[in-house]
């Protein structure tokens, strides 16, 4: 027998809804709840000694206002007992695990933790409450072992709900700080905060610029742990987080189990922040990082040189359709970042070529380095892949003619690949030969300036996917319609004498503009600043025989942002902005009416 199409329908909308995935803080707790009802009556380990029945789940609560577990021991007269946890601080969920009940394999059992303690209750369902209540930072309850991947998602999502961290305010006066000054306050902080595991004992702190050394007493044997001041992060575990195998751990008291030998890892070993506060990490790992960046000298230096990784380089150049390519293979330790101000020239409309170079805070690309030569800087990229920075923008112009290129020390990237051709077609060989070998390398610069074509591309990015194609005119109707797919532009450029590539990616998540400033009317600096007004930035900028075309865009990871314009690069203040928090973000040559 068919069904009516209203009845297949109506059958299909059942089916689907019970599959949506939960959106808001109220679905996700409703779906949560489902996912716990499907537990009842599955039998548990019994809590009582004098039973030989096992207890079994009769009923569980998981809403906003309580989470309760029921059971019963399955002997006739046994009595149901409740779990109940209230008050609960969803804010300060701090992590769960999922483990097999003891005797019942198609069961698990879920603990979930928080930072604060709320109420704890144990009582007989014949009674309303516990008369003596206590408190504790976690619960437990149960779920089935086929339902564990259904309760995860849903658990990722509670998760997102918690409100975003504002930065402490306190980071700002840390970045403030002399080199003495942060160590002192490192060293009081760590002597109150740290640890080193449950039986870490006589634990002694020294530290430089460029590394803490940790010394402890353990159970058995005494240890020095090395942990770099450049970490990536303190974790909400309390750990020292690193990009690479940065931290090191040896023991000092050496035996016939344990040479002494120095094992690296990502992670400090025992070695903790012990107090769960998060502003306190926080601080800590600011002053750690804004610290590393006196590691040899490096805050004293306009170009802003970095602390050596541990890990191994490996540096290749050869010619490829004549065009030279370098690679590196080694992920940069995070390091703390600069700042920037801004200079703004109000001129409406300008036919002189300017420089623009975009400083912006919140995308924390760590520390930064750039440098400036008449000829392309190879050995100049070589020398700072080696110190773990990577290529975060690229451009060539001025008076002097020369080439400009910032590195940035945090941006994910764990290898980068640069290629120079002298023609369009060449540099798109060359970039389908990369993704040929590797697909996880994307397009993270390409440019058309000094008569050839300049692409980098970097693995690590947050580009999930990503396309390119050229055209001789502006592709207007193509980057709608990549637009529509959610696709951003991420570069584009343009040759006189070959046309455009238009580079356009998955996952960047902008907001995007483009303007066209037409060169007989000449470069419309007031229209640039009305954008910056509304968030909206240069993100790219071509210039073709008739106009100017400038891709404007806003970026949710900025928190701030500034131009510094004029007919050339004021080095001299990249220094201080750096100090200030803000990072080398963009820099841009755009060209004259007649260049």
């Amino acid at each position: 027998m068919r069904l009516p199409l209203k009845a297949v329908a109506f059958l299909l909308l059942i089916i689907c809804s019970q599959h949506a995935v939960a959106q808001t803080r109220q679905e996700v707790f409703a779906a949560l709840q489902q996912i716990v009802n499907r537990a009842v009556g599955e039998k548990i380990d019994g809590n009582s000694l004098f039973s030989k029945e096992p207890d079994k789940i009769t009923k569980q609560l998981f809403t906003e206002t309580a989470v309760a577990v029921y059971t019963k021991n399955m002997e006739k007269k046994s009595t149901e007992w409740i779990h109940r946890y209230s008050n609960i601080s969803w804010n300060d969920i701090f992590d769960h695990d999922v483990f097999t009940e003891y005797k019942n394999s198609d069961l698990q059992i879920v603990k979930v933790r928080f930072k604060k303690s709320f109420k704890s209750e144990f009582f007989p369902s014949d009674e309303a409450a516990d008369d003596d209540p206590s408190s504790s930072d976690y619960f437990e309850f149960y779920i089935r072992t086929k339902d564990k991947a259904e309760f995860e998602k849903n658990m990722n999502l509670l998760y997102s709900f918690k409100p975003k961290k504002q930065e402490s305010a306190f980071n700002a006066q840390i970045r403030k700080f002399t080199k003495d000054q942060t160590i002192s306050w490192l060293q009081t902080k760590l002597n109150e905060n740290l640890y080193a595991g449950q039986y870490g004992s006589n634990i002694k702190i020294s530290i430089n610029s460029c590394q803490l050394t940790v010394t402890y007493r353990g159970l058995v044997r005494s240890y020095e742990e090395i942990l770099p001041t450049a970490i990536l992060a303190i974790n909400k575990y309390g750990k020292f987080e690193y990009s690479t195998n940065a931290a090191s751990i040896r023991t000092t008291t050496p035996d016939s189990f344990d040479d002494g030998k120095k094992t690296f890892g990502k992670y400090s070993g025992a070695v903790a922040i012990s107090d769960r506060n998060e502003e306190i990490m926080e601080n800590i790992a600011c002053a750690l990082k804004h610290l590393s960046g006196f590691c040899n000298g490096t805050n004293n230096s306009s170009t802003a040189t970095a602390v050596p990784g541990n890990g191994s380089t490996t540096l290749n150049q050869s010619g490829i359709n004549n065009s030279s390519t370098g690679v590196t293979t080694n992920k940069p330790p995070v390091s703390v970042s600069g700042e920037s101000g801004a200079q703004k020239n109000n001129n409406s409309s300008i036919t002189t070529a300017r420089w623009y170079v975009h400083f912006s805070r919140g995308k924390d690309l760590g520390m930064q380095a750039w440098n400036s030569s008449l000829d392309f800087p190879s050995a100049a990229i070589d020398s700072r892949w080696k110190s773990d920075y990577y290529i975060t923008d690229i451009t060539y112009g001025g008076a002097d003619r020369k080439w400009f290129v910032t590195f940035s020390k945090n941006t994910n990237y764990t290898d980068q690949i640069w290629r120079l051709a002298d023609s369009r077609e060449k540099i798109m060989t060359a970039i389908k030969d990369i993704w040929r070998k590797d697909t996880s390398h994307k397009i993270t610069t390409l440019s058309y300036i000094n008569n050839q074509w300049i692409a980098v591309t970097s693995k690590g990015s947050n580009y999930k996917s990503q396309v390119f194609f050229h055209a001789d005119e502006f592709p207007e109707t193509k980057i709608e319609a990549y637009w529509k797919q959610n696709y951003d532009i991420t570069d584009m450029a343009y040759s006189p004498t070959e046309g455009w590539i238009v580079v356009m990616s998955l996952g960047g998540n902008y907001t995007q503009r483009y303007r066209k400033f037409a060169l007989e009317d000449g470069w419309n600096h007031s229209r640039i600043l009305e954008d910056e007004k509304s968030k909206f930035y240069i993100s790219s900028v071509a210039k073709t025989k008739t106009h100017w075309y400038v891709l404007l865009q806003t970026d949710s990871k900025l928190t701030s942002s500034a131009y510094n314009y004029g007919e050339a690069i004021n080095v001299s203040e990249i220094n201080p902005k750096w100090d200030a928090g803000y990072n080398i973000d963009k820099v841009f040559y755009i060209p004259g009416k007649n260049d």
